[in-house]
C-alpha cells in the first residue's frame, strides 16, 4: 500500500524559502502565493527560529529589491 504524504505548514515554508531565494523580495513572493508579504515574513522568521540560523538579511533583500527597480 502506497502512504500519501501528508502536507504540513513546514513544507509550505521551505516553499517559501525557495521562492524567496529565488525571486529576492518578500513582497514578490507574497504576490506569488496569494499571500501578504507580512505572511511571508512570520514564515520565513518562524522557519529561523526553528533552525536556530538566520537564512535572509532582509536588509541585502530590499537592497536587491530596490536597486532591480533602478534598472
Amino acid at each position: 500500500m502506497h502512504k500519501h504524504r501528508r502536507f504540513t505548514y513546514l513544507d509550505f515554508r521551505w516553499d517559501i524559502f525557495l521562492k524567496l531565494y529565488e525571486m529576492k523580495s518578500f513582497s514578490n513572493v507574497g504576490h506569488s502565493f496569494e499571500v501578504s508579504q507580512a505572511a511571508i515574513s512570520k514564515a520565513i522568521a518562524q522557519l529561523e527560529s526553528e533552525l536556530g540560523i538566520t537564512l535572509f538579511d532582509r536588509r541585502i533583500c530590499l537592497l536587491l529589491q530596490q536597486k532591480k527597480q533602478h534598472y
